[in-house]
């Protein structure tokens, strides 16, 4: 059953609201295809703003409309210090200085600060996320249990720049280093912070009650929230395409096809909508993740076989560092806690991971088909680190999902590496963008249905 399709179930949910039982709840187990409550809520009797009808263009969405690469040389970059529409940084200096501050004590040091300015940082890659879940671990949760976000990867590229000495020139250049932003979109333009319907579920899952407690109003709240983001989001990305491009030349996860096609007015035009959608969804109060990878200092990736990974979360525009952690893929349970920082080479795990190792021989066991202790996992079990309904991103380390490129020392995922022009494209993102390709378009199906 294809996620198209999904709309006859969706029916058949409005049948049960009608008679009174409570919200559908499907779990992993239960369905082939993923996601189909999205859109039901519109369907529940009284909701004042009625059901939407969604007008897409013939075989939307398609991948480049949920994984937009930009040319690495793209004119004008769009910078760090670009404005959202509430007027602060699309990434600010003060959250960049406290990424770099946080390296400081690892074997980083203050590379991002001896290497690039704040200037250097620009935007490589945007991913939509039709619906990102909120448990831990796969079957947790019901699949609609989850969340539509905005994902953009910064990266510091340097223009007319000699590398070894001066010996080398070259056009342009992507550190080996990048943030990862995630941000929640809300269902209007207008809201800031964190939606109430989304929090009070959040707050009961974190309870010793848990998903249990949930009550059906909690949950209906809390579907029509979603599928409002979902609904505007979904408008926003149909909005950015250009009408002179043919549908299939968005089906490559590649340069975006405005850009490729070489037309500067289409460029242009979509550069400047971009920027718009950014300025709208990357608002610095909706930040709810950011993540980050660096070399030490040097530029040699090969030679050095250093990188460092942190993470933060965010919350009403402040970020704060958290350990780093892997969860079980069975019950969420903590199996290992790095501590504030992950390093790792081409070849080896963090310390702290070794160490835990050689403490307690049964942790190998436990983490078996989550994390890459050795050259042999990479070749054992990547499709299961690749796939986002088998290992969710807490139930591995940052490093394994790297770890999943043609080049062992590229630990890009959706980004540049070096001077290369072409980016590198993990095996991870390809099946993200199928599973939200999945998950937008049956949420349009089930909107659009008339059967």
């Amino acid at each position: 059953m294809s996620a198209v399709d999904c709309r006859g179930i969706c029916w058949a949910l409005v049948l049960v609201i009608f008679m009174g039982c409570e919200p559908p709840l499907e779990t992993a187990d239960e369905l082939e295809t993923p996601g189909t409550t999205l859109g039901s809520s519109f369907f529940k009797p009284g909701k004042a703003d009625g059901v939407p009808v969604i007008e897409v263009p013939e075989g939307f969405p398609q991948e480049q409309d949920l994984a937009i690469m930009l040319p690495m040389d793209v004119e004008p970059p769009m910078r760090a210090h670009l404005e959202t529409y509430s007027g602060e940084s699309l990434l600010s200096q003060e959250w960049l200085n406290q990424v770099s501050l946080a390296y400081e004590p690892t074997l980083v040091e203050d590379a991002l600060e001896l290497e690039n300015f704040y200037e250097d940082w620009q935007v490589v890659s945007v991913r939509i996320a039709t619906c990102g879940p909120l448990g831990t671990f796969p079957g947790q949760l019901p699949l609609g249990v989850c969340w539509p976000q905005v994902r953009i990867v910064w990266q510091p590229v340097l223009s007319d720049f000699f590398l070894h000495w001066a010996s080398i020139w070259v056009e342009r250049y992507a550190e080996d280093r990048a943030i990862h932003a995630l941000y929640r979109v809300h269902p209007e333009s207008s809201d800031q912070g964190i939606h109430p319907a989304l929090a009070a579920v959040q707050e009961q899952l974190a309870s010793e009650e848990g998903f249990a407690g949930v009550t059906q109003e909690m949950m209906w709240d809390f579907y029509h929230a979603r599928d409002r983001s979902i609904l505007r989001l979904v408008e926003s990305v149909k909005e950015l395409r250009a009408d002179r491009v043919l549908g299939e030349e968005w089906s490559k996860i590649d340069w975006r096809a405005e850009y490729a096609l070489g037309e500067e007015e289409m460029k242009d035009e979509f550069h400047q909508g971009l920027y718009r959608f950014l300025a709208a969804y990357a608002e610095p109060q909706s930040l709810h993740e950011l993540t980050s990878f660096s070399l030490p200092e040097g530029r040699s990736p090969a030679l050095i076989d250093i990188w460092v990974f942190l993470a933060f979360d965010g919350h009403e525009g402040e970020l704060t560092q958290r350990d780093i952690t892997v969860l079980s893929r069975e019950d969420g349970s903590e199996l290992v806690n790095l501590g504030p920082d992950q390093t790792v080479a081409t070849l080896g795990e963090d310390p702290d991971l070794e160490f835990d190792l050689a403490r307690d021989p049964s942790l190998a066991e436990r983490l078996d088909g989550q994390v890459f202790l050795s050259a042999q996992d990479e070749e054992r079990f990547p499709d299961v680190i690749a796939d986002p309904q088998q290992t969710f991103v807490q139930n591995t380390t940052c490093a394994t999902c790297h770890r999943l490129t043609d080049i062992g020392f590229d630990f890009h995922t959706f980004s540049y590496f070096e001077e290369r022009i072409l980016p590198t494209i993990s095996p991870r993102v390809v099946k993200d963008v199928e599973f939200d390709l999945a998950l937008m378009r049956g949420f349009i199906a089930n909107i659009n249905s008339d059967d």
